[in-house]
C-alpha cells in the first residue's frame, strides 16, 4: 500500500467531521497550509506540527503515518492539560525524540 501523509490526514479529518478551517484553527496553521499538506504539496513537515495535528484529530502520530487504506483509528480520549498550560520549549525536542524511538 502507498503511504501518503496528506491522503491519510484528509481521511482521518473527514472521519472526524472536521473542516480544513477547523483543523487549521486547532493547530495554529492556516487552512491553506492544511490544504497544501493534504494535497502533497509540502515537502518538509516538522514532527511537532504532525504531533499537533495528530492531537487535534484525537489520534497518534503512527495513525497519520499508516498506509493509505489502513483502518481509521477510533477517537483517542483527550489528554487532560491544565487550562492555559503549554509544553515548555525544553520538553518539545524530548517529545519528538520519544516518537522516533518506537
Amino acid at each position: 500500500m502507498q503511504t501518503t501523509i496528506g491522503r491519510r490526514l484528509a481521511a482521518i479529518r473527514n472521519s472526524r467531521g472536521l473542516t480544513q478551517d477547523e483543523l487549521a484553527a486547532a493547530v495554529g496553521k492556516t487552512r491553506g497550509s492544511i490544504g497544501h499538506l493534504e494535497a502533497g504539496r509540502v515537502a518538509d513537515v516538522g514532527v511537532l506540527v504532525l504531533c499537533r495535528i495528530a492531537d487535534a484529530l484525537g489520534c497518534g502520530l503512527r495513525d497519520l503515518l499508516a498506509p493509505v487504506g489502513a483502518p481509521i483509528p477510533p477517537l483517542r480520549p483527550e489528554r487532560r492539560r491544565r487550562r492555559g498550560a503549554t509544553a515548555s520549549k525544553s520538553q518539545e525536542p524530548a517529545k519528538a525524540a520519544i516518537l522516533f524511538r518506537q
